[in-house]
């Protein structure tokens, strides 16, 4: 089962997403995607990937998050201060992007001077990781051209592109790490204003094709989501077991406020989960370090959405505080 990623801040700076106008889906591709952004919205970008491993989703919105740290979009460079607040490497940062793994720790600039586009450019990302599978997707304001002159048409593949040679997942550690720090091929896809950016050819191709499933269709992430968008969320992430009923989410408000989803199996369980979960939040503890939750987090509402409890909070510590409780499986819990 997939343990959840320890990495914060320096996620993102992994992914530094590229376009190009000879990349594009094929004529059963789905409709032009919305310009509305929303978490679900973000699930249905997402093939759902194969087998029943844990699977950690990032969805955002890059202009509100920017907004609501108070940065631009970048001209040039994307530069280390700019990153710090949208990740919530900044101290001050009142809301978070965060992305799941599989782009390892690769310096942003480099991606970008390796694969000819940033991903500073895009409105929307969409992401999931269940190692040794990750996917990515880009939308919104990427613009058009061609890739850097390293990527190349994929052989044998309609629609996809590929940094680096090889089978996937392939591993080249003396190969060039710009864009992997295992060296493993990145494989990217075209449709309309959005990028695909995928381990695996398989999910590229099917990104393209509008086939098979997409993660919107798994009850728990759809539960999950829906709750998050009724919050307003700007950004989130999710993790669950594919048809599951214990998954959990956090998603950031601005303000350094942000929500925390629980899923249960059932309406009737959510709302007898309610109580219980409050008094956890407001008079337990961290298992791990003994901390009392309502030391970091102010306990503001907490409340049952359908299948889900939301409660709400307001964050005395760190913005990426709720992130790193889901990551350690420490989010408080009814005893």
């Amino acid at each position: 089962m997939l343990k959840l990623n320890q990495k914060t801040a320096s996620v993102l700076a992994t992914v530094v997403l590229v376009a190009t106008s000879g990349c594009s889906g094929d004529d059963d591709a789905p409709d032009a995607r919305p310009t509305e952004f929303s978490i679900a919205g973000g699930l249905a970008e997402l093939p759902a990937p194969e087998g029943d491993s844990a699977i950690l989703v990032s969805v955002a919105d890059l202009p509100a998050v920017a907004r609501a740290n108070g940065l631009d979009r970048p001209d040039d460079e994307v530069s280390a201060q700019w990153l710090a607040g949208m990740t919530g490497g900044d101290a001050d940062a009142a809301a978070a992007v965060v992305l799941p793994g599989g782009w390892d720790v690769v310096e942003p600039n480099d991606f970008t001077e390796a694969t000819g586009f940033s991903w500073a450019e895009a409105d929307r990302v969409a992401a999931y990781s269940s190692p040794p599978r990750a996917f990515t997707v880009f939308s919104g304001h990427l613009a058009e051209g061609d890739f850097g002159s390293e990527v190349a048409e994929l052989d044998g593949s309609d629609g996809v592109w590929t940094f680096g040679t090889g089978e996937d997942l392939a591993a080249n550690p003396d190969g060039d790490l710009r864009v992997d720090r295992l060296g493993r091929p990145v494989r990217l896809a075209r449709d309309g204003d959005a990028v695909a950016v995928s381990l695996t050819t398989g999910a590229a191709e099917q990104w393209l094709s509008g086939d098979g499933e997409r993660l919107e269709e798994d009850p728990s992430f759809s539960a999950m989501a829906d709750a998050l968008d009724d919050a307003g969320a700007m950004s989130a992430v999710l993790a669950a077991t594919p048809g599951g009923s214990d998954g959990q989410a956090v998603g950031w408000l601005g303000e350094r406020r942000a929500v925390i989803v629980h899923d249960t199996a059932s309406e009737h369980d959510a709302a007898a989960l309610v109580a219980p979960l409050e008094r956890a939040y407001v008079r337990g503890r961290n298992p791990i370090d003994g901390t009392r939750y309502r030391k970091v987090l102010q306990t503001d509402d907490v409340t049952a959405v359908g299948r889900t409890v939301v409660v709400t909070v307001t964050l005395r510590s760190q913005v990426l505080l709720p992130y790193s409780l889901l990551q350690s499986r420490a989010l408080p819990a009814p005893d």
